[in-house]
């Protein structure tokens, strides 16, 4: 009887190596009885699973795990409700235990919207629950800097009297001195003066500080409050100009004999303003 030899392709050859090798290889080694309980392997820490996309947005843009990730869907509803701007509800879900500081996947903040719909009451209770008062909202606007826009001055003397930085900057460069200075809002301002604000920061379209911003825009009461607080007329702007300067470029009159009364220095300066 004669054989035939078969000569299998290379490809075909080494697949049935690979497969006789893999049935030949024994199961792994257990440790051995001796040898248990002298090497332990050092517990490691679960890491912080986000229990929902929210949360998991949450984390990749702060790049930080820790922090309260147990949020709950009322909490996510205290969000839903702020946006709304269903002030009862938010009181209703911060009462059933919501919590406060709750981030949407753009960083939005409870606080803020109260702060921004002048909802002073409101406000004095998340700051009691535990909200972070300097923590910024998905505008960019920090709560005192959305108080202050919105011209509640309430609201901004609860957040400075919690801890809020009076010079925190907005998204848009500004502090709250400078937003409530351009929008004329003069009860803010005069709680911002008492709190101590920085006069230094600038408006970030032209470089004014707050008096020179108030004379450019003719928003003479607020001028007059910068001028009594000890804000001296002559002091340059990031671009070298004093109030008076602003004024007479805008043709602010008004503004123009306030500086001249508080003691402003025209030097080579014509102070005639013509239409």
């Amino acid at each position: 009887m004669r054989y035939r030899t078969v000569h299998l392709a290379p490809a075909l050859r080494r697949a049935l190596l690979a497969c006789s090798l893999i049935s030949t290889v024994s199961p792994a080694q257990e440790l051995p009885a001796e040898w248990q309980g002298a090497i332990v392997e050092p517990a490691r820490p679960r890491a912080v699973v986000p229990a929902t996309a929210i949360e998991y947005a949450d984390i990749r843009r702060t790049g930080a795990e820790d922090g309260p990730r147990d949020y709950r869907a009322g909490d996510f509803a205290l969000l839903s409700a702020a946006r709304r701007k269903d002030w009862a509800a938010v009181g209703r879900l911060l009462k059933s235990g919501a919590q406060p500081n709750v981030s949407g996947v753009w960083g939005d903040s409870v606080l803020v919207h109260a702060a921004a719909a002048g909802e002073t009451e409101l406000v004095r209770a998340l700051i009691a629950a535990g909200a972070q008062v300097d923590r910024k909202g998905a505008s960019g606007f920090t709560p005192l800097g959305a108080a202050a826009l919105g011209g509640h001055h309430r609201v901004a003397e609860l957040l400075l009297r919690a801890g809020a930085d009076v010079d925190a900057r907005s998204a848009d460069g500004h502090t709250a001195l400078i937003d409530a200075v351009m929008l004329d809002r003069d009860e803010v301002v005069a709680v911002l003066l008492r709190h101590r604000a920085d006069w230094r920061p600038t408006d970030r379209e032209l470089g004014r500080h707050a008096l020179s911003l108030a004379a450019s825009l003719g928003h003479v009461k607020v001028l007059d409050q910068l001028l009594q607080a000890g804000f001296d007329p002559n002091e340059p702007d990031r671009g070298g100009f004093n109030a008076l300067y602003w004024a007479v470029f805008r043709k602010q009159r008004l503004a123009v004999a306030h500086l001249l009364a508080s003691g402003a220095d025209a030097g080579a300066m014509s102070t005639d303003i013509y239409d």
